[in-house]
């Protein structure tokens, strides 16, 4: 999906309800009946952290420090050198601490999906724990705020309520996310708004009716 930034992955979905897909000899009357969750979403986005490793590249590297921290604690032992034997196991721990950390900062993960009517945000965060929110396409609105050195920060809000999406995103990323989704919302919205066109009197052309005030 074109303008979309490099730690977002585009979900591509078939356009027909799945319902549709999965049982052939569905009839016309009960596809238009089906809920809105059996379509395909106008917009689907996962948006995980940057990470330039790979699984086999920290699994080596891990390998090497768990080594390298053997032999060095061995020697220091055997040589009786107690404070560096401590320090070794110091340094041995941080390390592992590290890729503890960076292992639960790549669970961290946020899906984005948009419908015509509703939008639903799905947040994964670095324990695990999902949380799942759904919005009202037609109100919800894209902001971009300044947070101070951590660069702008992303919201979407709607009749009081705000979330906070791709936290873990660059600053440039959460820019240029920015604007797909204000873009695909509003795209949404459009196409929501040709779904239920306004109806006009019989007899009564468009420029005679009475403007709202």
């Amino acid at each position: 999906m074109p303008g979309l930034p490099p730690g977002v992955s585009p979900i591509l979905a078939d356009s027909a309800p799945r319902g549709l897909a999965e049982s052939p000899s569905l009839a016309p009357s009960q596809v238009e009946s089906a809920p809105a969750t059996d379509a395909a979403p106008l917009f689907d986005a996962l948006l995980t952290p940057n990470d330039s490793g790979t699984r086999h590249g920290r699994v080596i590297f891990a390998a090497v420090v768990a080594a390298y921290a053997a032999i060095t604690l061995t020697a220091w032992l055997w040589l009786g050198a107690w404070p560096m034997a401590a320090y070794g196991l110091v340094v041995a721990a941080f390390v592992g601490w590290s890729l503890l950390g960076d292992a639960h900062r790549r669970r961290q993960s946020e899906r984005i999906q948009v419908w015509p009517d509703r939008t639903r945000v799905e947040q994964t965060d670095s324990a695990g724990r999902t949380a799942v929110s759904d919005w009202q396409t037609p109100w919800l609105r894209v902001t971009v705020e300044p947070n101070g050195s951590a660069g702008p920060r992303l919201t979407l809000g709607s009749h009081g309520r705000r979330i906070t999406v791709g936290a873990f995103l660059t600053v440039e990323e959460r820019q240029a996310l920015a604007d797909v989704l204000k873009r695909e919302l509003a795209r949404a919205s459009n196409r929501l708004s040709d779904a239920w066109p306004v109806p006009t009197p019989a007899g009564l052309p468009d420029a005679a009716l009475p403007l709202p005030k």
